[in-house]
C-alpha cells in the first residue's frame, strides 16, 4: 500500500511536469500547480486504471496523463471564465 502511495506520488511529479510541457501556452498556472494537477490525476487514473485492467502496468501512465491533461484544461476553462466576469 505505501509503495503504491509513493509510485503513485513519483508518478505525478513527472505527469505534472508533462502536462505543463504538453500545454504551454499562457497559462494562469505555474509549476507548483501543475504538479499538484498531475499528482491529483496520478492518483485519479491509477485508481481508474487498476479498478478497469487489474494489472495496471502502462495503462496506469496513460490513464494518468490523460487525468492530469484533463484537470489542467478544466482548471484554465475555470481560470479564463473568472477573469471574464
Amino acid at each position: 500500500m505505501v509503495l503504491h502511495f509513493v509510485t503513485l506520488l513519483m508518478l505525478g511529479l513527472t505527469v505534472g511536469v508533462l502536462a505543463r510541457w504538453r500545454l504551454p501556452r499562457a497559462d494562469p498556472t505555474g509549476w507548483i500547480a501543475a504538479i499538484g494537477f498531475g499528482i491529483t490525476g496520478s492518483f485519479v487514473g491509477g485508481t481508474i486504471a487498476s479498478a478497469l485492467f487489474h494489472n495496471g502496468g502502462p495503462i496506469v501512465f496513460v490513464f494518468a496523463v490523460i487525468s492530469a491533461v484533463t484537470l489542467v484544461i478544466v482548471y484554465q476553462a475555470i481560470a479564463r471564465r473568472n477573469v471574464l466576469v
